[in-house]
């Protein structure tokens, strides 16, 4: 909640307090804040990482982009599907940068931004490469949720096709692949890729059903219903729905706008955007979404709302003015 606040500092005093205030009573983030779920850390590492660039480019304080840096690289550790809106971050600094001090200016803080991500990710690269003798940059785990993603085990899939239209998995294949007991990296990686292997073969002969599936479940990802009962989904529409809508509309009415408003609106969509496929790709649980997405929509939304009251209040004293 306060790192949403301040995230929205750049905005009037009183969408910053809204923000604020929606995130402390968003349902979705309150029964999630009792569970042990690395999203939960996410929202607050990745609006510390927002925080700290955007405050870099007020600034041109090279401290700020060391903190960016390296809470980007902790938060895609994390998440690992951060990293995906890495190179979209990277264009939006040197835009931003470049339009404001200069080429040099702006490759510069690419490299410090660049150099504090790398080395936290080159010690967790060396760590990988010390425990399992492999090169592997983020996490070991992926291969494992990528084929989870054609199997009757991701739930979305199952829910949409017939058993027999699915990857061959059985019915231990959470037990088999999440190995609950930790036996190292190694046997992780292990039995990842030899199901992804079955994956890759699976998807190659069934590529147009595997990219209609993939693109239905981006869809739900960023759809404000969850899985559960319909109550549950009542809550959800009501709740998640405005804050989605409110969000983009917000960005519809400032991606051509001029000033903080319109760097805002596109280091939103490098973040959104690029993260949806991997999620689609594997298993797109709503709650993934309310760690990436949601924190972001909510600032936009309540900057959305406290436009629409200023502009209210503007009216109505010119109404009182003119009688």
């Amino acid at each position: 909640m306060l790192a949403l606040m301040v995230l929205a500092a750049g905005l009037p005093k009183r969408a910053a307090l809204l923000a604020g205030a929606v995130a402390a009573i968003y349902p979705a983030f309150v029964f999630q804040s009792s569970q042990m779920l690395t999203e939960v850390l996410h929202r607050f590492l990745q609006t510390g990482f927002l925080l700290c660039l955007v405050m870099a480019t007020k600034r041109g304080c090279s401290r700020w982009l060391i903190a960016a840096g390296v809470l980007f690289s902790v938060a895609g550790l994390n998440k690992s599907t951060l990293f995906a809106a890495g190179p979209f971050v990277v264009a939006w600094l040197v835009a931003v940068r470049w339009n404001a001090s200069g080429r040099k200016r702006a490759l510069r803080d690419v490299l410090i931004f660049g150099g504090a991500a790398g080395i936290v990710l080159g010690a967790w690269t060396l760590r990988n490469a010390t425990v399992s003798g492999r090169f592997i940059p983020v996490s070991s785990n992926f291969p494992i949720t990528f084929s989870q993603g054609v199997t009757k085990h991701s739930w979305y899939t199952a829910r949409w096709n017939d058993e027999s239209e699915l990857m061959a998995a059985p019915d231990d294949f959470l037990a088999l692949t999440q190995l609950r007991s930790y036996r190292g990296v190694s046997e992780e990686l292990a039995v990842g890729e030899e199901w992804a292997a079955d994956a890759r073969q699976f998807i190659g002969e069934k590529p147009g059903w595997f990219a209609a599936l993939t693109f239905r479940k981006a869809l739900h990802f960023w759809s404000p219903l969850i899985r559960n009962s319909l109550p549950a989904r009542i809550v959800a529409l009501v709740t998640m729905g405005p804050v989605l809508l409110l969000g983009w509309i917000w960005l519809f009415r400032h991606i051509r706008a001029a000033g903080p408003e319109r760097r805002l609106a596109y280091l939103v969509l490098a973040i959104a955007i690029p993260v949806t496929l991997p999620h689609a790709i594997s298993q797109p649980d709503v709650r993934y979404r309310l760690a990436l997405v949601d924190p972001l929509w909510i600032v936009l939304g309540a900057a959305l709302v406290d436009e629409f009251l200023r502009t209210h209040e503007r009216h109505s004293e010119q109404a009182e003015g003119s009688s």
